[in-house]
């Protein structure tokens, strides 16, 4: 729970920060040419324009801006939300300990974060502090799980093994060793989503429409077998090494629009203020994992299993983002503009105003090997399994799964 509590700050910092998110997915994506990507200054319709308090040498540096923002974070940005997805995409199976008697059927909710250092935005006499630096991923998924002896009609694993003496008794065979599992899901989420992952996805004006294509297929072969004291009250879950291939498609639209006390803090030469933006993301991840790892655990009075591992993936894949910025600028010529109210601060520059809109993309390729370690717990109530799955990899990446399954 210590882990969930974890992704859920992790994500609700990505939505105070500036809110970006990912989740769903698609084949598609049309990415802001380079010759469409810039910063400007629009005066208002009538009144004072607060573009002029900005000076031209400034001004001059606005498509440098763009650039460093585009190299500086976004492609940065990128890169940990390509981390998120691709530790999403591999715990999505719910496999637990990694044994199955007969079949498993289920179906549960997976979430990556990973939370890096702000980066702070400085070109020429421009700067733009704190622009945070978060990753997630959300996979919600079914799966199955099938004992490959059962399946071919051998009877479930349980079985005492086959009597070597005897070579027309029944017993549990090589198959009883393969288990098989496959999880997938199709399908759009919306804004009313998230809402069950951060409550400030409720106090924000929050625009999403994305879907997720998510599917993949994993053999694990028993090393040693389970073994069991009588009446269950201790157990061996055995030893199972896992080879999987998963795949995840995920695209998101997002729009934000940050109250005034959340505005981009900015400072434009000697005028300094605040930029009450409206946000808008189109993101989109494509990504393939192949997973190998190793489980154990033990059984505590047939109730509760806890289990362990540790695996390595090999990935291909890729993020994109384009962002699209836009809302009204205050600006002041006095340094300490930026830590007031957007109202005072428009008061103090005889109320002009104008918009600063900002359009620039980033992309990033996934990593193509990550080393990861698992751990968890399965609640065993009469036919069902209560699971509750982490992943974590050296360089603080995390991810959870909870889920419910139907097992014989």
């Amino acid at each position: 729970m210590d882990r969930m509590a974890l992704i859920s700050s992790k994500l609700r910092r990505c939505f105070q920060g500036a809110a970006f998110l990912i989740l769903a997915s698609s084949l598609y994506f049309f990415p802001v040419s380079s010759a469409e990507a810039q910063v400007s200054c629009l005066p208002p319709a009538s009144g004072n324009n607060v573009c002029t308090l900005i000076p031209a040498s400034t001004a001059a540096q606005f498509n440098g801006l763009e650039e460093t923002i585009r190299k500086e974070y976004l492609n940065e940005l990128t890169k940990s939300m390509a981390d998120a997805a691709v530790l999403a995409n591999i715990n999505a199976s719910m496999m637990g300990p990694g044994t199955v008697n007969r079949f498993q059927v289920g179906a549960g909710l997976g979430v990556a974060g990973v939370q890096k250092d702000d980066i702070n935005i400085q070109y020429g006499d421009i700067a733009i502090p704190k622009f945070p630096n978060v990753g997630a991923s959300i996979n919600p998924g079914f799966m199955v799980g099938v004992n490959l002896g059962w399946l071919l009609g051998q009877g479930p694993a349980d079985q005492p093994d086959a009597n070597d003496k005897d070579k027309n008794s029944s017993g549990r065979s090589f198959l009883h060793r393969i288990n098989i599992y496959g999880h997938g899901f199709q399908g759009n989420i919306g804004a009313g989503d998230l809402k069950s992952l951060t409550d400030s996805a409720s106090s924000k004006d929050l625009r999403l429409a994305g879907n997720v294509n998510s599917f993949g297929v994993t053999v694990r072969f028993q090393i040693l077998r389970e073994r069991y004291t009588r009446l269950d009250f201790f157990g061996f879950t055995g030893l199972s090494l896992g080879i999987g291939f998963h795949r995840k498609w995920e695209e998101i639209n997002l729009g934000y629009q940050p109250t005034g006390s959340d505005a981009v803090k900015v400072e434009f030469g000697p005028a300094t203020g605040k930029w009450d933006a409206d946000v808008n993301f189109a993101y989109q991840s494509r990504v393939q994992s192949v997973p190998v790892d190793i489980r154990t655990g033990v059984r505590l009075f047939y109730i509760l299993t806890l289990f362990a591992g540790a695996g390595i993936s090999n990935n291909t894949g890729y993020t994109k983002l384009n962002l699209g910025v836009s809302g009204p600028l205050y600006l002041a010529l006095d340094a300490n503009a930026s830590g007031l109210p957007p109202e005072v601060i428009q008061q103090m520059n005889g109320n002009a105003g104008g918009t600063l809109s900002l359009r620039t993309s980033g992309s990033a390729e996934v990593r193509t090997q990550m080393n990861y370690f698992v751990g968890g717990f399965e609640l065993n109530i009469l036919m069902f399994k209560v699971l509750a799955e982490a992943m974590a990899t050296d360089d603080k990446i995390y991810s959870a799964n909870l889920g419910i399954k139907f097992a014989l």
